[in-house]
């Protein structure tokens, strides 16, 4: 009988109690054997922090209170009695925010897509602008290697060059700086806990503080002296 094993990465999002309510109940539905002959689907949450690892067989038993500042990951995952199922992962780490799936069957492939584009559908609403500043392993080495030469051929411009270099000189800067701001301040995966609630106020105040001197504090003096010397 066919066999199929999907494990896509998943896309950064805001978890919290309400969405996993919706994929478990999705998960259930589908995985529901449809006969009491059948064991039902085993399905279970576990939940890692700081201090070690939660599990819960279902997700009205976590805390009202939501998650710990310290959560690292959260996964939502059901077996049924053949081992067959789907796993859920959100987590800090870009890599491993993942689903993976496993089916058996007649339509092994199209029972895992289908089951694929139903946790996205879930998921979608959710969705951050955060895996922005989440890039590659290897395009985010090749980043971080260059950074000194990007910087120091950036600030060499700033203080010689024309304006036009001088202004793109100052923009490749600018995203160097918001590129590692963002990944302090925007988890991959934002779990509902006070601790992201802070990291999103300072991010709006960061954003809003860069775009205040970007404009009066740099470009308009850039400008300023080139046009009136001054």
């Amino acid at each position: 009988m066919p066999v199929f094993s999907l494990n896509r990465p998943l896309t950064s999002c805001q978890i919290d109690k309400t969405v996993l309510l919706e994929l478990q109940e999705y998960l259930e539905h589908t995985f529901d054997p449809g006969d009491r002959a059948s064991p039902p689907a085993e399905f279970r949450v576990s939940i890692e922090d700081s201090f070690g690892t939660e599990y819960l067989t279902s997700v009205q038993e976590l805390r009202a209170s939501g998650f710990s500042d310290s959560t690292k990951s959260v996964q939502v995952a059901i077996r049924n009695h053949s081992g067959k199922g789907v796993s859920v992962t959100f987590a800090n780490d870009a890599l491993l925010s993942r689903i993976t799936i496993d089916t058996e069957g007649p339509n092994a492939r199209e029972t895992a897509l289908g089951l694929y584009e139903g946790v996205i559908r879930i998921l979608e609403p959710k969705r951050t602008s955060a895996s922005l500043f989440y890039p590659p392993p290897f395009v985010e080495g090749v980043l971080v290697g260059s950074m000194p030469l990007l910087v120091g051929t950036a600030v060499v411009f700033m203080v010689t060059g024309k304006m036009v270099e001088q202004v793109v000189s100052f923009i490749i800067i600018l995203i160097v700086f918001v590129s590692f701001a963002g990944k302090k301040l925007n988890p991959y995966a934002a779990f509902a806990n006070r601790q992201n609630e802070r990291l999103q106020h300072w991010w709006g105040w960061f954003v809003g503080g860069t775009a205040t001197f970007v404009v009066f504090g740099t470009l308009l003096t850039i400008f300023r002296k080139k046009l009136f010397g001054f």
